[in-house]
């Protein structure tokens, strides 16, 4: 199974749909998990972008609530957590979303799709469960992309509104915390106002703080 996992599509103006539980409507797009255990890894990561609920992880009130929430929910993540590539296959992932690779003349639907799927990829990488998987001679290299996805961002700032940067810089600021003890950036990190709260939740920061990220992540690299 190395194309891609295509979710069963409910009518939902059914009976049938309108009288399921909240609960049942949630499990109706679960994996079925002998399907689930034969998905690669690159194709369980694209799953989890094309997860039909994915999108409400920002309905809460910070991305990491709306991340647990949706783990709880969808069974892919859980699984694409174990996979023993998961590090190499996500930095390849990673690597391949470009943030300025769209087209003027798509629909807004379209562009926020597209500038979303970048988003919601940097909430799962910023989760402990791949960062316990990066290794320490991948790090600076994955810092170096984050920072290049950032500065494009902040070039495209037409589609890529405040929380698109704040998202990566979100990735920046974990990544520091769980690599960073070594080469004593993640002190420098730390004493940062608010991160507390925003390594936490992703909670908003100013954009003075978001820079001192940036510029704690540019140190990590030269390290």
């Amino acid at each position: 199974l190395d194309d891609i996992y295509k979710y069963p599509v409910p009518d939902y103006d059914s009976e049938e749909w309108k009288n399921l539980s909240s609960e049942e409507k949630t499990a109706f797009f679960n994996i079925p998990e002998d399907v689930l255990k034969k998905l690669s890894t690159k194709v369980l990561i694209q799953a989890y972008l094309d997860y039909p609920a994915l999108l409400t992880a920002y309905a809460y009130n910070s991305p990491q609530q709306g991340f647990n929430v949706i783990r709880k929910n969808f069974n892919g993540i859980d699984e694409l957590f174990k996979r023993e590539d998961i590090e190499i296959e996500s930095i390849k992932f990673y690597q391949s979303m470009d943030p300025g690779a769209y087209d003027v003349n798509w629909e807004p639907l379209e562009i926020g799709k597209f500038t979303h799927r970048i988003l919601l990829f940097e909430l799962l990488l910023a989760q402990e469960d791949f960062l316990s998987k990066l290794q320490m001679k991948n790090v600076k290299l994955f810092i170096s992309d984050a920072l290049k996805k950032l500065e494009l961002k902040r070039k495209h700032r037409d589609i890529y509104g405040y929380y698109h940067i704040v998202g990566t810089a979100f990735l920046l600021a974990r990544v520091i915390n769980s690599k960073g003890e070594e080469n004593r950036l993640k002190t420098q990190l730390l004493q940062l106002e608010g991160i507390k709260g925003f390594l936490g939740y992703g909670a908003l920061l100013e954009e003075k703080a978001l820079l001192h990220i940036v510029n704690i992540a540019n140190k990590f690299i030269i390290s």
